[in-house]
């Protein structure tokens, strides 16, 4: 019996150690499994960096580039351009388009913004509604909310550490500062909107396919047929399909270009710089604004 105790009990510590050992392995594979994601992680994060750091300098000499050969050419500043080139092999695209092209988060009205929302971003019609209401809020200069808007005790209430401004959006970055306004919505809205200048219409003879979508309240056909036409005709294209409180082509000097490379494995970079034309007085032919990094992105 003692005897037969006794390999029980040896058989059991075996069994133990097995599971023990089991464990183990499966511990180190899932440890080892972890180190192998970093590692890729890492290699991918050093890769990009690379990338962006590369293509960067590739879109800045193609934005230089292409206002040289726009202002060569005495290039209508009111219309938008497009330029292809091929630096160090690398074809880079070029758009140059007047800053009244966008819509404007300082002038634009609550119907204005929430065809933006709804449209430009993508939401049911009362989510739009209620941040266009919420912007309204952020910059107007009372504290009173506008229903289902929000002004500081709601902005308290929810528990974050910005407050309303009361005040003008000084960059388009301000809007993430709107209550539930987070970055997948600004990143939807980030393209077509702007917050310089006080132009409450939106130039149609120069804005992308997606802003002349919003301004029709998001029928594609009025925007792929205003794009088709305007190549040919310029200013004389009919642009009477789009409500006319929001279209206007008041001049401006100020202008949005935007530079993108295609990688192989077909994400986009995009680098994008204002400027202003005819720069220190018109001693220059052009003055950068300001340079925003690049990212990835449609920037379309």
């Amino acid at each position: 019996m003692a005897r037969r105790g006794r390999r029980r009990t040896r058989s059991a510590q075996r069994g133990l150690t097995l599971v023990l050992v089991l464990w183990l392995l499966a511990a180190l594979t899932l440890i080892a499994a972890s180190v192998a994601a970093n590692s890729r992680q890492g290699v991918r994060a050093a890769s990009d960096n690379r990338t962006m750091a590369s293509s960067e300098a590739l879109c800045d000499g193609a934005i230089v580039r292409a206002l040289a050969v726009m202002v060569a050419e005495g290039g209508d500043p009111g219309v938008g351009h497009e330029f292809e080139f091929r630096l160090a092999d690398v074809p880079v695209g070029v758009s140059i388009v007047p800053a009244n092209a966008y819509i404007n988060v300082n002038t634009a009205d609550e119907p204005l913004l929430v065809r933006l929302f709804q449209h430009g971003a993508g939401l049911d019609p009362s989510r739009a509604l209620q941040l266009a209401r919420r912007v309204m809020d952020w910059r107007d200069s009372d504290d009173e909310a506008l229903p289902d808007g929000a002004e500081a005790p709601d902005y308290v209430a929810a528990g974050v550490s910005f407050r309303p401004r009361n005040g003008r959006f000084e960059t388009i970055d301000d809007l993430m500062q709107v209550l539930g306004l987070d970055f997948l919505v600004f990143d939807r809205i980030r393209s077509l909107v702007v917050a310089g200048g006080r132009d409450a219409q939106v130039n149609a003879l120069a804005a992308s396919p997606r802003v002349l979508t919003v301004l029709a309240d998001g029928d594609d056909r009025v925007a792929r047929a205003i794009v088709e036409t305007r190549r040919e005709r310029g200013r004389s294209t009919d642009l009477s399909a789009l409500p006319r409180a929001y279209v206007g082509d008041s001049p401006t000097r100020v202008m949005r270009v935007d530079a993108r490379i295609v990688l192989p494995d077909q994400r986009t970079i995009v680098r994008t710089q204002w400027i202003v034309l005819g720069g220190a007085g018109g001693q220059l032919p052009w003055l950068q604004l300001s340079r925003e990094p690049a990212r990835f992105g449609s920037g379309a």
